[in-house]
């Protein structure tokens, strides 16, 4: 019995990665894109990324999701939040939970403008607390919450621990939840 290499049918297929700027002129934001050869899609997919030390760790996977996307035939965005990335604007800025939310609005507007008819929005941790947050105003095809964080207390914590083991700081100066902390909070 002779046995072969399987290379999935996506490997054939080519397709065009970009940078990009859209949504406000005033407050432009950065998105990478992953477009089917020809730029003909069957449906779009907007990649939620994750904020913080998860974001850097985050990032290979989303391009290797953005890319396996593309090949099997979906336009994608991955954009940086406003004031996140290289989109307009500080962490500083004030309402920055709205902000990231119109700047996942804008990536489905951006999506259905190009002629995408069904959009879906995928978002891990933060990401997915955003990316619910977004589709909760209705709009979308369908949503993927990748291991979202069940409140704002415990990830602020493990976000202090990520930063302790990678920095090599000493102690955590956000407390332990309590009982009465929300699902989703930030």
């Amino acid at each position: 019995m002779v046995h072969r290499t399987l290379r999935p049918r996506w490997h054939y297929w080519s397709l065009t990665t970009n940078a990009l700027w859209f949504g406000p002129p005033e407050r432009p934001l950065f998105a990478r894109s992953y477009v089917p050869e020809g730029g003909a899609a069957c449906a779009g997919v907007v990649l939620c990324p994750p904020f913080g030390l998860e974001a850097q760790g985050a990032g290979r996977a989303y391009r290797a999701l953005g890319e396996r996307l593309a090949s099997e035939g979906f336009a994608v965005l991955h954009p940086d939040y406003d004031g996140t990335g290289d989109s307009a604007g500080s962490a500083a800025d004030p309402d920055r939970v709205g902000a990231w939310r119109r700047s996942v609005g804008a990536a489905v507007d951006l999506l259905r403008s190009g002629g995408a008819r069904k959009v879906c929005v995928v978002g891990m941790r933060l990401g997915a607390t955003v990316a619910a947050s977004a589709g909760a105003e209705g709009g979308l095809d369908g949503l993927v919450l990748w291991d979202p964080c069940d409140s704002g207390r415990s990830y602020l914590r493990e976000e202090a621990l990520l930063r302790s083991v990678y920095l090599g700081d000493q102690g955590l100066d956000i407390p332990p939840e309590s009982s009465g902390a929300a699902a989703g909070g930030a």
